[in-house]
């Protein structure tokens, strides 16, 4: 894989949680969010609403 890899130490490094993120995202998707700003929804792009 590339640099940027979803890993359980990358989570921690970014204080993700990892099923808020995965939530978030696959709601976003199944919103319809463009795939022309996919990147958007990557991890290291994430902000948690909470």
């Amino acid at each position: 894989m590339g640099p940027h890899r979803l890993t359980d130490r990358h989570c921690e490094d970014q204080q993700l949680e990892i099923f808020a993120y995965l939530k978030a995202t696959l709601k976003s998707i199944f919103a319809g969010h463009p795939a022309s700003r996919i990147d958007e929804l990557l991890p290291w792009n994430f902000t948690s609403s909470s």
